[in-house]
């Protein structure tokens, strides 16, 4: 009996002790959550964020643009076509006084400027003005009319049209109708290239590309003398040299012929 007793008290000081730790430990979970700030936690580290989205392509490749609010447009306000315009019959004749022209038949031809047609009539001494897919009006149209004539031949009707200056008057009269213009610029034109040779048969002189508000006109001869003082003795199957001299203008009004 001595010795049973003696085992249940052993026992009973191991289950005291469990208890104890136990407590100690739940105390100080206690105290830990109540009045202690844990460690923080090392995140791991991540890259750095772009405040704009990127778009990765491959290698030599454009990167395509995000369209943003800015990019939006508003819809374009429809258009209004114009009233078409009825070719008219009656011959037209150009005036210069300015330039020593006086009622010199306009004969309208189709194709390009200059071609073997409009050389044919400029070298019968008339002036030449083409039509085509390129462009080309009527006197009084919205657009470009366009005429040409020889400088240095065939009469030489345009001499002196290159020494013409701003606010002169331009007259085009057709039946009882008389079309004035003015005098706004000049240029020199490049026939042997495309991007010069549109600034004399564009809607808009000088402005390839930009849309006709109104009626202009171009004077447009040979610059055969400049070039070759330049040097440059170079001519086209129809003989005609590198360059013209282009004198652009605008309708200022129109008036009837008593």
């Amino acid at each position: 009996m001595g010795k049973r007793f003696g085992l249940v008290a052993a026992g009973g000081a191991a289950v005291l002790a469990v208890a104890a730790g136990a407590a100690l430990y739940v105390g100080s979970l206690s105290q830990s959550v109540a009045g202690t700030t844990p460690e923080p936690l090392v995140a791991r580290s991540a890259a750095p964020l772009d405040a704009s989205p990127q778009v990765r392509g491959r290698p030599g490749v454009a990167e395509p643009t995000l369209p943003g609010p800015a990019a939006t447009s508003a819809q374009p306000k429809p258009t209004v076509a114009a009233p078409v315009t009825q070719p008219r019959k009656e011959a037209a004749y150009l005036t210069v006084p300015a330039a020593g022209i006086s009622h010199l038949k306009i004969v309208t031809y189709s194709g390009d400027p200059d071609n073997a047609r409009g050389t044919q009539i400029n070298d019968d001494g008339q002036v030449g003005a083409p039509r085509g897919s390129w462009g080309g009006v009527a006197p009084g149209e919205v657009g470009n009319l366009l005429l040409t004539a020889h400088r240095t031949s065939a009469g030489a009707p345009m001499a002196q049209v290159p020494e013409l200056r701003p606010g002169a008057k331009i007259y085009v009269d057709q039946g009882a109708t008389r079309f004035v213009y003015t005098v706004s610029s000049k240029r020199m034109i490049n026939f042997r290239d495309a991007s010069s040779r549109a600034l004399q048969t564009a809607a808009v002189p000088g402005s390839p590309g930009k849309k006709a508000t109104r009626p202009a006109i171009v004077l447009s001869t040979c610059a055969t003398p400049e070039d070759n003082a330049a040097g440059d003795f170079w001519r086209d199957v129809h003989g005609n040299p590198t360059h013209r001299i282009a004198v652009f203008g605008y309708l200022q009004s129109v008036a009837s012929r008593s």
